[in-house]
């Protein structure tokens, strides 16, 4: 158990549910044409192999993780991506995992967000962290 009381043992279903992690720069600089097609490349790649299909998007508030969010959605043909302030910069594992449980009703997630945290999230929910 860690010190907030979350069993990592009960996220598992969790880590079952975020099927996708976006990571993008922490700057407030808007993704670049390359980046775009770059994304969009991944995005279209994502959405033909099966089992994938995502329910929604959850994103970090800063531009470039919006616009990258507004890709996905578009190419997982998901509505509008939910902007969600802890996905800001700076993040720590145990809150982003109380701060999912309100993404409970929905079997698949991704989330948009910045390095070092996504990172950090994925070793956090698979034990290797912390």
């Amino acid at each position: 158990m860690s010190r907030s009381g979350v069993r990592r043992r009960s996220v598992v279903p969790l880590a079952a549910t975020v099927v996708g992690l976006v990571a993008t720069g922490c700057l407030a600089s808007p993704v670049t044409a390359e980046g775009r097609r770059e994304f969009r490349e991944l995005a279209e790649s994502l959405g033909e192999k099966p089992g994938l299909g995502l329910h929604t998007i959850a994103t970090s508030p800063l531009v470039r993780a919006q616009q990258t969010a507004e890709g996905l959605c578009e190419a997982a043909e998901v509505g509008s991506p939910v902007v969600q302030a802890w996905l800001a910069c700076g993040f720590d594992p145990e809150s982003a995992v109380r701060e999912l449980a309100a993404f409970g009703r929905f079997e698949r997630v991704a989330l948009v967000g910045h390095e070092p945290d996504l990172s950090s999230l994925i070793g956090w929910l698979l034990g290797s962290a912390g």
